[in-house]
């Protein structure tokens, strides 16, 4: 797929989206790493099919699908909303332990609810790596408008907002604010003293 996206001799669009189709109803997919670069450049050259790729890999996970596992209480600091869809999400290895799940994500003393049990097969994309940046970066230079309405978008963005959240406050937000405040405390009081 890198092959095809590139803006050589060699740039195939129709090829990508071929293959996008073809392979997002597969089960999960190990070697989905390998498709970090070529997602990116298939949002970035607007690759049909790249849209419903994003949504299909929203994989069920099927050593979690047991009674037990889909019927909980997501925990309350967990919880968040997404094209209104409750959800909850953690990062964990494909084949993670059904008690480390429950542990990190339900509350035992909650009010069961029905549940689906997802895996987003696509490492790196939210957890503020390399891979991660030039996701962000194609996604917000990208006209594709579908591609904001589908859930795993509305996820990845309101993941990467809880974690960036902190510094946007500690390193933009409040040195702005101290600055607009000695400005006008400076403008206000000391000004008025040198003028007279």
């Amino acid at each position: 797929m890198d092959a095809c996206l590139n803006e050589g001799k060699t740039f195939n669009a129709k090829l990508v989206g071929f293959l996008f189709a073809n392979t997002k109803d597969y089960p999960i997919l190990h070697s989905s790493h390998i498709l970090q670069n070529a997602v990116c450049q298939a949002i970035k050259w607007d690759v049909p099919g790249i849209v419903d790729y994003l949504q299909a890999r929203m994989i069920k996970s099927p050593h979690l699908a047991t009674e037990r596992m889909v019927a909980n209480e997501l925990k309350d600091e967990k919880k968040a909303v997404a094209n209104g869809y409750q959800y909850a999400t953690d990062q964990f290895p494909i084949w993670v332990d059904k008690a480390k799940v429950a542990d990190e994500l339900f509350d035992p003393k909650g009010f069961p609810k029905r549940l689906r049990l997802c895996f987003f097969d696509i490492p790196n994309i939210n957890d503020m790596s390399k891979e991660s940046d030039e996701f962000f970066n194609v996604l917000a230079d990208s006209d594709n408008l579908d591609l904001f309405s589908i859930t795993i978008t509305h996820i990845i963005i309101n993941e990467a907002w809880s974690e960036l959240r902190v510094f946007f406050f500690w390193f933009m937000m409040f040195p702005y604010m101290v600055l607009l405040i000695s400005f006008t405390i400076w403008q206000t009081f000391v000004i008025v003293d040198i003028d007279h």
